[in-house]
């Protein structure tokens, strides 16, 4: 299959149904559907494509999509314990062990050679680091992709709101809320991006797109904390995320982000590796 200039979400939809009929109901979440379409253009997968996707998470639906509709070669790579429960997952599937891997590594120390990749991405992965370790993230998935090559991530984003958010009750290696368990995003405004990841790139050219939800919140629905029997409902609505994403996430201006919210609210930033 050649290059696509845009996503087919329906063909993806279709695909992660195919892999197993609960997917259909509780596959990608609310946000990726829109990060991926607005990642795509810049990665513009091609057949041969070699791919490293860090901070991949447990589930590889997207991966798994790559490596099969459209032949690409994707290194996945999160810490060891969610790349193994990773490896568990391309195992149930079936997918083809040779184009697509699970890594365990730290993106701040990626183990491979420079210029081993074509492309890079890390969606919503760096806002997890703490203290210096975005950017040192950044520069390492810079060095391990060719010149010429892409680096794609995807980042929450407010343009009024600069927050460090730690809270209880994360999900786990597995996607499961797992009570005590800790979790901590930073949410960038144009002083964090520009000063802890579009200026230490360097030479690397950069294109900045944002999106956001246009009236109800849902990314609240999906993401805040809430009672058993209200997050096991939202759970079972992921069935309509794609049709929710493209009503209601989209790309806008970023003056239009400066509410006091920021589960709904991004930016998907790519880079250009120079010579």
């Amino acid at each position: 299959m050649s290059a696509r200039e845009e996503l087919d979400w329906r063909d993806l939809w279709r695909f992660q149904s195919a892999l197993h009929p609960r997917y259909a109901i509780n596959g990608l979440d609310y946000v990726r559907w829109t990060q991926y379409a607005l990642a795509w253009p810049a990665l513009t997968p091609r057949p041969g494509l070699r791919l490293l996707d860090a901070g991949a998470g447990s589930l590889g639906i997207f991966d798994a999509y790559l490596t099969d509709r459209l032949k690409c070669e994707v290194c996945a790579l999160d810490l060891p314990p969610v790349a193994d429960a990773l490896r568990r997952w391309v195992a149930r599937h079936g997918e083809p062990r040779d184009t697509f891997t699970a890594v365990g590594g730290d993106i701040r120390r990626l183990p491979f050679s420079t210029g081993t990749y074509d492309a890079a991405t890390a969606f919503n992965t760096l806002g997890h680091l703490r203290n210096d370790g975005d950017t040192v993230a950044l520069l390492e998935l810079l060095r391990v992709v060719k010149p010429g090559g892409r680096v794609v991530v995807t980042v929450h984003y407010n343009r009024e709101l600069r927050a460090e958010i730690f809270r209880d009750d994360a999900q786990g290696a597995d996607g499961i809320v797992e009570p005590g368990l800790q979790f901590w995003v930073r949410i960038y405004n144009d002083t964090d991006l520009r000063r802890r990841l579009l200026e230490p790139a360097g030479g690397a050219t950069a294109e900045v797109r944002y999106y956001g939800e246009t009236s109800f919140s849902w990314g609240r629905l999906y993401y805040a904390r809430r009672p058993p029997v209200l997050r096991l409902v939202s759970r079972c609505l992921r069935w309509a995320a794609p049709l929710l994403s493209s009503w209601y996430l989209r790309e806008v201006p970023p003056e239009h982000l400066g509410r006091d919210d920021w589960m709904g609210c991004g930016a998907v930033i790519a880079f250009t590796k120079g010579p």
